[in-house]
């Protein structure tokens, strides 16, 4: 079985959002996110007269934005995009059944517990990114297992499916890199991701590669209380220590994958 909403050879949309993605959009970013199919979606792009004719602002500005709303050379592009089919409306209606059997199988499962079985191809930390109006930080959440194909309820998923797990877990477990698992988890999607939460009964089967940077990250500090005065001195020991375990991580992993969740 595939994981149907993260297809990308069904739907292709010429959005400028999409240039990074050659304009092939997921299923589940088309029919359930945007419900764009087949109505299509309307923006306003914002414009400039004076920034189209290659000219100098007269406020100062390089790009359109918020604070040009009342200048006289400010306006409004409407667009009307359509999601384009990459396949013929009879594949498309073959599709759509197999679509509607994924979600009834998933809808019988999601936020229960289902049995599981597969080998973590690999392990990447789980960074959630806190903004506030003053300040933002990282919160370390634990860390992602990546299944690059898993069975669930003895059915075999071809595609990526995900799990999440505190580092004290890990760290029971001791596995890394190719390890295979077996056990018991809940099932949810997080925009069309397969997530595996809770895992309980689980079973080791094989340890795998250790990673030893994993270590570094099991006691991530949470963020400090800056605003007390009389804990401000433990507060900058605290961010020393983080400052540290985060120039270890960014030797490992790309940024995009860190302030991601998953």
């Amino acid at each position: 079985m595939k994981n149907l909403y993260k297809n990308t050879q069904i739907f292709r949309c010429i959005h400028e959002s999409h240039r990074n993605f050659k304009n092939k959009i997921s299923v589940y970013h088309i029919l359930k996110e945007k419900a764009c199919y087949p109505d299509g979606c309307i923006y306003f792009r914002w414009r400039c007269k004076q920034l189209n004719k290659k000219k100098t602002c007269h406020r100062g500005y390089a790009h359109v934005g918020r604070k040009c709303f009342g200048c006289r050379d400010f306006y409004e592009e409407k667009i009307h995009n359509y999601p384009e089919l990459q396949i013929s409306q009879d594949d498309y209606r073959r599709f759509s059944q197999e679509l509607d059997s994924f979600e009834d199988w998933l809808q019988e499962h999601r936020f229960k517990a289902i049995e599981f079985s597969g080998k973590i191809e690999n392990i990447k930390p789980h960074f959630i990114k806190k903004v506030y109006p003053q300040t933002h930080y990282l919160s370390f959440k634990g860390f992602i297992l990546v299944f690059k194909e898993i069975f669930l309820d003895r059915l075999h998923f071809e595609d990526p499916v995900y799990g999440l797990l505190s580092a004290d877990h890990l760290k029971r477990l001791g596995v890394g890199s190719g390890a295979y698992l077996e056990g018991v988890a809940n099932l949810k999607v997080d925009h069309g991701r397969l997530i595996l939460s809770r895992f309980r009964q689980t079973e080791v089967l094989q340890k795998g590669v250790p990673m030893n940077w994993i270590i570094h990250l099991v006691n991530w500090p949470e963020r400090p209380p800056l605003n007390s005065p009389s804990n401000r001195k433990a507060a900058c020991n605290v961010l020393m220590v983080r400052w540290w375990r985060w120039s270890i991580i960014k030797t490992i992993i790309p940024i995009r994958t860190v302030v991601s969740s998953v």
